[in-house]
């Protein structure tokens, strides 16, 4: 049965609990440290958006005096305005990074594989699915080779 695949290879591959600790740490650090790079690189286009900005002003209001335009001021008000384009675009289709996991989260994945073994050696088989279901989203069977290779999508990491 399906079912029996994913659990056995559940507990046998992903439950050892040395690898399993250092996946789920390695896994982890890598996560929060794409996120936050990418959080940094929105932070920072919004910081030089709003540098620009205030050049602009400055520029408007040196204007608006009457101060006489000095060599290269409109060259440097469009060099401005196109970069101010730029980073407008590139904010509005930036995508937003994902949350970042929680120190603990192999501690929970690790209770709720044990709350789905409990479950299996009960005779309750509704308590093992819904165990199961916690964990595992989607399972796909792949043709590889002349056989099928079980694919698994889920809270497994």
């Amino acid at each position: 049965m399906l079912e029996n695949t994913v659990i056995t290879a559940m507990r046998d591959r992903l439950m050892d609990p040395d690898v399993f600790r250092v996946f789920a740490e390695e896994f982890v650090t890598e996560w929060n440290k794409a996120q936050a790079e990418a959080a940094a690189g929105i932070v920072a286009k919004q910081a030089e958006l709003a540098r620009i900005d205030d050049e602009l002003k400055r520029l408007v209001d040196a204007v608006a005096k009457g101060s006489l335009p000095q060599p290269g001021v409109k060259e440097r008000a469009d060099a401005c305005l196109s970069r101010k384009a730029q980073l407008e675009e590139e904010l509005a289709t930036a995508v937003t990074p994902a949350p970042r996991l929680h120190p603990q989260l192999p501690d929970l994945y690790r209770d709720r594989l044990a709350a789905l073994s409990a479950a299996l050696a009960t005779e309750s088989t509704m308590a093992a699915r819904a165990q199961l279901r916690a964990l595992v989203e989607e399972v796909t069977l792949v043709p590889e080779d002349g056989a099928l290779r079980v694919q698994v999508r889920g809270e497994l990491g």
